[in-house]
């Protein structure tokens, strides 16, 4: 990735970044839609916009979106939470878990594991389905929802 662009911040040159970094820059609001950017070919500095396409640019945030997405967020129950942290405490060997909060393919993977080892597996899976288990239980219900139901982290 060629670090072409130069960014003008607080009447600062700041670069060579690469496309990527200044969208990245963008993205973390530490440049605007109308900051000053220059790269080999330009005669002088130029809007950021200019050589951006709008797809490339995040639109301008919505305070009132925000505001009612963490309403919407605060009425999400974790209703899953104490069926997947028993399940994990006492069937963690056979994925079960899993696949009530929706992760199919880890659940599966837990449970052919188990099932096409004899057994052997369940030792290990059952381990992990314990620690998951108690994981569940121990969070709170705002962390849960965050870990598993937002993120959708399937492990741990």
């Amino acid at each position: 990735m060629e670090k072409e662009w130069f960014v003008a911040k607080s009447g600062v040159r700041l670069g060579p970044f690469s496309s990527e970094e200044v969208k990245g820059l963008l993205i973390q609001g530490e440049i605007s839609n109308s900051t000053k950017v220059w790269k080999k070919g330009l005669v002088d500095w130029e809007d950021l916009s200019v050589h951006f396409s709008k797809a490339d640019i995040p639109p301008p945030i919505n305070i009132n979106n925000i505001a009612s997405e963490n309403q919407n967020l605060k009425k999400v129950k974790p209703e899953n939470k104490l069926a997947a942290g028993l399940c994990g405490i006492f069937l963690g060997a056979f994925g079960i878990h899993k696949f009530v909060l929706g992760f199919s393919t880890p659940g599966l993977i837990m449970l052919l594991t188990t099932m096409l080892t004899c057994g052997v597996g369940a030792l290990v899976m059952g381990t992990i389905g314990l620690i998951e288990g108690i994981i569940y239980l121990a969070k709170s219900d705002e962390d849960f929802i965050q870990n598993y139901i937002i993120d959708k982290k399937q492990w741990f």
